[in-house]
């Protein structure tokens, strides 16, 4: 995951030298997953957020290129392929296993980790999840690889 500048350059960063082979973009910082990144980031409030084919989904501070969090998932195969959505303090992302999850956005206990106890909710559905949720007036819309669209609005 890299950040860049979208002016060219940064006065002070990286010495103003281009780091894109077109020469117009300075590197700001980047984070190594060792992994494929699939998805877009989802950003709000100065945290980027993504998952990865590890199956984790993380937690990146945008100013510094640091990680805050990881939710660990056990989607080992293809891991997390939709980009994630952010609504009411959540990060909703599903995995190449099917299961979509509700992951609090701040670390609950600021332990850098998101345990499977400290997830909002979760559900496993029949096929995998290759596309992000959508989000719209209080309900959280995705598709799965069995063909089926799912909704999902909180208790009222």
């Amino acid at each position: 995951m890299y950040s860049l500048a979208t002016n060219g350059s940064v006065e002070g960063v990286d010495k103003g030298t281009a780091d894109s082979y077109l020469g117009n973009s300075d590197l700001i910082w980047s984070f190594d997953t060792q992994k494929y990144v699939y998805s877009s980031p989802a950003i709000h409030d100065g945290r980027l957020f993504f998952g990865g084919s590890d199956g984790n989904l993380r937690c990146i501070d945008t100013e510094t290129g640091k990680a805050i969090w990881v939710y660990e998932t056990s989607a080992l195969t293809t891991g997390i392929m939709g980009s994630p959505a952010i609504a009411d303090g959540m990060v909703f992302v599903g995995t190449s296993r099917g299961l979509l999850v509700a992951v609090p956005e701040k670390d609950p206990n600021n332990d850098g980790v998101i345990s499977p106890e400290e997830i909002v909710w979760s559900y496993q559905m029949r096929g995998k999840i290759v596309s992000s949720p959508a989000i719209a007036n209080g309900a959280v819309y995705l598709g799965s690889g069995d063909g089926v669209m799912h909704c999902f609005t909180a208790p009222k």
